[in-house]
């Protein structure tokens, strides 16, 4: 997959070779990320596979895009710049590319004189770097500390990144003086950058405990203010409540006295003799009550129709 983009110019900030900066617009379109590779190459070439130029995409925030107004552009470094002397503001073909030639053998020159433990270390380091490679790239890293540039003498034509299993073969050092200032001030812009951003987050993270603090102390606040609020509730009802107590004893009082009059009034009646009611003799009487109110209806009844 591919797509022209035009070059705004060099990768700022970056002295790195090898390096570009896709705007997200051509990174989407390609389905690249940062530490893929892409082939470069103008589109007024007229050989094409042979002018192209492997580049590993560097991570570019969004907002370092926002002064672009073509979202399909795209940034590099200045050895490959100056090396094809490509124009800002050309149009280039922008490809993804799927698959990576690594390099058997690879000859540097240092910046300076190296011992053989800094050889093994170096050669330990480079081996992982998967540098993009071509003629006269400069890298610059660290070793055991101290700050070194390193310049691509090898002729590797066939081979297009640094990997494992890479020989890797030094020659006598060179002077990369201005290099070697200059890209150590990189790696020493790079360091201060990285501590700026960690210490951007360790900011963001304070100020994010801070605000939950406030909040949790905004809650503390809210409790205590409503805790203060049921307490002072609680004081005026045990007030009231002490103010009515007066009122609760005498009428317990009063009570009390009801009380002790209905007692004298109903001990002379505990004191009476209730009569023993003899319950069958009683219902006997009843019913020859009943009886004898009967026949007396029935004479008079029979009176009356006499008279008639």
């Amino acid at each position: 997959m591919d797509c022209q983009a035009k070059l705004l110019g060099l990768l700022e900030g970056k002295e790195q070779s090898g390096l570009c900066a896709l705007h997200p617009h051509v990174m989407n379109h390609l389905g690249v990320d940062p530490g893929d590779y892409v082939r470069v190459c103008s589109v007024e070439s007229s050989t094409p596979h042979e002018d192209q130029v492997l580049l590993r995409v560097w991570p570019r925030t969004r907002d370092a895009w926002s002064e672009c107004p073509d979202a399909f552009c795209f940034r590099c470094d200045n050895e490959i710049i100056t090396q094809k002397g490509w124009q800002s503001g050309a149009m280039f073909t922008v490809r993804r590319c799927e698959t990576v030639q690594a390099a058997a053998m690879v000859r540097l020159v240092p910046s300076r004189s190296l011992s053989e433990d800094e050889k093994s270390s170096l050669k330990s380091i480079v081996v992982h770097k998967g540098w993009p490679l071509y003629q006269g790239a400069l890298y610059a890293l660290n070793v055991n500390g101290e700050p070194l540039v390193v310049r691509v003498v090898s002729d590797h034509a066939k081979a297009d990144v640094l990997s494992d299993g890479c020989l890797i073969q030094f020659t006598e050092p060179e002077d990369l003086a201005k290099h070697t200032r200059r890209m150590t001030q990189q790696l020493e812009l790079d360091r201060l950058r990285q501590e700026e951003i960690l210490l951007t987050q360790q900011k963001s993270d304070l100020e994010r405990d801070l605000r939950r603090l406030r909040e949790d102390c905004s809650q503390i606040e809210k409790a205590l203010r409503a805790s203060e609020e049921k307490a002072r509730q609680t004081q005026e009802a045990l007030k009231d409540y002490q103010q009515k107590i007066p009122a609760v004893v005498q009428q317990k009082a009063l009570e009390e006295q009801n009380l002790k009059d209905l007692e004298k009034r109903v001990r002379p009646l505990r004191s009476e003799e209730i009569p023993e009611i003899n319950i069958p003799e009683a219902e006997e009487r009843e019913r020859q009550a009943r009886q004898a109110f009967k026949e007396a209806l029935q004479r008079w009844e029979e009176s009356l129709k006499k008279m008639a």
